[in-house]
């Protein structure tokens, strides 16, 4: 068993709402070699020297499977929209306090993203971190990006801004927060060590390369991921939708086998030609 399915079937149990339990549950014990693919790629990272031009790719292709602030903002945006064409401006009082009701639960998922709380904009801590790490930003240049990194991005913007039925972009935010809780909580140590072994930050420099991955872990996610499960029965009745007539199971799998093909193909391109850092010691 991988320690992501433990970090993450910890708060599926917590889930009240029976088929949202029984299906994030399903999807995530139908994907364990998914699971252990994705842990096997950061673990490698941790363990090899990797070259410049490795951890420019890494770095570049993970951040397509993270910083999705904006996509659900666009979200968001595409439900007040809705919102103002549904009332054609003349508000209906039951209507209008469903929609304030779901969007105040989903905001609450962005504001430490975007600044809101008067914080830095997660985006600029993972600069920093990638950064700090690959020692320059070459990592942002679209060079480094690879077919699997563009066809998670692309995939997950499609199904919160783009998609005709505006459900399957909450469904998607739902997987999300709840992977991403048990994949900060994992990799938080392993970069800790990872950072302790192969850079000469001091503590302070470590604890700051390291913020945007920490900020992330002690409940955050798991907060972000209740939140959104507080938004689905004003969602459901506003948008006139039911979880027993989607593919749940089917969906939330999807989004972990898109995610296990950026990080098994960077697991590849680091395998490719790194040598492990304590081959010496078990030499």
């Amino acid at each position: 068993m991988t320690k992501l399915i433990t970090l993450i079937s910890d708060v599926v149990q917590d889930v009240e709402h029976p088929l949202i339990r029984t299906s994030l549950q399903s999807a995530f014990d139908q994907s364990l070699t998914k699971l252990d693919a994705i842990e096997s790629s950061f673990t490698t990272l941790a363990t090899s020297v990797a070259s410049s031009n490795n951890l420019n790719v890494f770095f570049h292709n993970w951040s397509m499977t993270n910083n999705s602030a904006i996509g659900l903002s666009g979200f968001c945006n595409r439900l007040t929209m809705r919102w103002r064409s549904e009332t054609n401006g003349v508000g209906n009082a039951q209507t209008s306090t469903k929609y304030m009701n779901a969007l105040s639960h989903l905001n609450r998922v962005t504001d430490e993203d975007l600044g809101a709380t008067g914080g830095k904009l997660h985006y600029d801590l993972y600069y920093q971190m990638a950064t700090m790490i690959c020692q320059n930003d070459d990592w942002m240049s679209r060079q480094h990006l690879m077919s699997e990194g563009k066809e998670f991005k692309q995939w997950k913007d499609r199904c919160m801004v783009k998609d005709k039925d505006l459900f399957m972009g909450f469904l998607v935010t739902l997987v999300h927060e709840v992977y991403t809780h048990g994949e900060v909580e994992y990799i938080l140590p392993l970069f800790d060590q990872w950072l302790r072994d192969t850079r000469s930050f001091n503590d302070k420099e470590r604890r700051r390369c390291l913020i945007w991955i920490d900020v992330h872990t002690k409940g955050t996610e798991r907060n972000h991921f209740n939140e959104t499960l507080q938004a689905l029965p004003d969602l459901c009745s506003i948008l006139g939708r039911k979880l027993e007539d989607y593919q749940l199971v089917n969906l939330f799998s999807e989004y972990l086998s898109k995610k296990a093909n950026v990080m098994v193909a960077l697991k590849e391109q680091i395998d490719q030609n790194n040598q492990p850092i304590y081959l010496e010691a078990q030499a």
